[in-house]
């Protein structure tokens, strides 16, 4: 190869290399950043055991606030039901018929129809009559409505 080839070639580049460095071990933490991460997560802890026993604390009230709603319930359905029954007894037929007849009242008689054309009436009858009343019963009556004072000053 005649000189002047070589020299229009270039050289081969060097490949450069990062100079060396030594290596250490990691940072040891210091005994004081060691205590400070362990009272933290003792800190932690104890923080969270609080909170779930303070949330059970509330659950445990709110049960308790719950039943004594529930039997209050139940004691004023129990309430309702008998105040039902005593209605429906008081509204029954036979009880209404009692009440009436004590108030003097009667059993209407038939529908009658009034004729606007001719004026008269058709049909129906009158009301039966209301029991008369012996001078017992007069008596029983007054006595009952008396006033106190009479009532004592008769005695």
């Amino acid at each position: 190869m005649p000189a002047s080839a070589r020299s229009a070639r270039p050289a081969p580049a060097r490949r450069r290399t990062p100079p060396a460095r030594v290596v250490t071990a990691a940072p040891q933490p210091r005994p004081r950043q060691a205590l400070a991460t362990i009272i933290g997560l003792v800190i932690g802890a104890i923080v969270l055991i609080v909170a779930a026993i303070v949330i059970n604390t509330q659950a445990a009230v709110l049960s308790y606030s719950t039943h004594a709603d529930q039997v209050a319930l139940a004691r004023l359905q129990q309430d309702n039901d008998e105040l039902r029954s005593r209605i429906d007894e008081a509204s029954s037929p036979a009880r209404l018929r009692e009440v009436a007849e004590k108030e003097g009242m009667v059993p209407a008689g038939s529908t009658g129809y009034l004729t606007l054309a001719t004026h008269q009436i058709s049909g129906g009858e009158e009301a039966s009559e209301p029991p008369r009343k012996t001078e017992d019963s007069k008596a029983d009556d007054t006595a009952g409505t008396q006033a106190p004072e009479t009532a004592q000053a008769g005695q």
